[in-house]
């Protein structure tokens, strides 16, 4: 996976590329820990738009992710979804837990 991090004022994002899954999990989830242990950061804003497959994996990690972000008071927000990553979403009923756009 190769992904770019970035951050402007308060608001950290992670944009993966390609696939996210059990091979890239780790990284992702480095860049997305990062972003929420910084004290300047309100908000981590996880970007799909370079997505083309989510597996369960990444789903748990999303959910421990937003955890951790709800204890540090901060928000996740996951952006330019394509159908195919939202109805994953919505079939494993996450789509309640994340403010997810298009």
């Amino acid at each position: 996976m190769n992904e770019c991090a970035s951050k402007n004022r308060f608001r950290a994002t992670v944009r993966p590329d390609g696939r996210l899954d059990m091979d890239t999990l780790g990284e992702f989830r480095n860049a997305c820990r990062h972003a929420i242990d910084d004290a300047e950061v309100s908000e981590l804003v996880v970007d799909f738009s370079k997505m083309s497959h989510i597996d369960s994996m990444a789903l748990g990690a999303l959910i421990a992710l937003r955890e951790r972000a709800i204890k540090a008071s901060k928000q996740i927000s996951l952006v330019n979804c394509n159908w195919r990553i939202r109805r994953v979403f919505g079939l494993a009923n996450l789509d309640r837990l994340f403010a997810i756009s298009s």
